[in-house]
């Protein structure tokens, strides 16, 4: 990695210049070396939140139950069951409730606020009902 190949030739500037009574060489490599230390604790901070986030969307996924007669999903933690955009979960992982905009003489008629996304259900059973 570059920042341990930094901080190994900021350790032997630092050796030289204390060999060498060089206070002032040796204050810049202790500068230097405490403005990597910063860095890689910033880079370190970034990437456990990346990996949090990581986790987080894997968790929801794995909460998430595909219905393929129509375009919605559901969650496996809720009791009861409501209905989510399948269009948004599935282009930014976002739980979007549909709705029953109409009721249609062929079904009622369902719309994502979000995406504005619709389909027609044969019956509100129908759009919970394994594929």
């Amino acid at each position: 990695m570059i920042y341990i190949d930094a901080i190994s030739a900021i350790e032997k500037i630092a050796s030289v210049a204390k060999k060498t009574k060089n206070i002032e060489l040796y204050q810049e490599a202790l500068n230097d070396a405490i403005s990597i230390a910063l860095k890689l604790q910033e880079e370190n901070s970034k990437l456990k939140e990346e990996i949090k986030q990581f986790k987080d969307t894997k968790a929801q996924e794995s909460d998430v139950k595909m219905k393929y007669k129509h375009p919605i999903v559901t969650r496996a933690c809720e009791d009861h069951k409501v209905p989510y955009c399948g269009s948004c979960w599935g282009s930014n992982k976002n739980f979007i409730r549909v709705g029953v905009a109409a009721h249609t003489p062929r079904g009622p008629l369902y719309t994502c606020g979000q995406c504005q996304n619709k389909f027609i259900a044969r019956s509100e059973k129908d759009v919970f009902e394994e594929a």
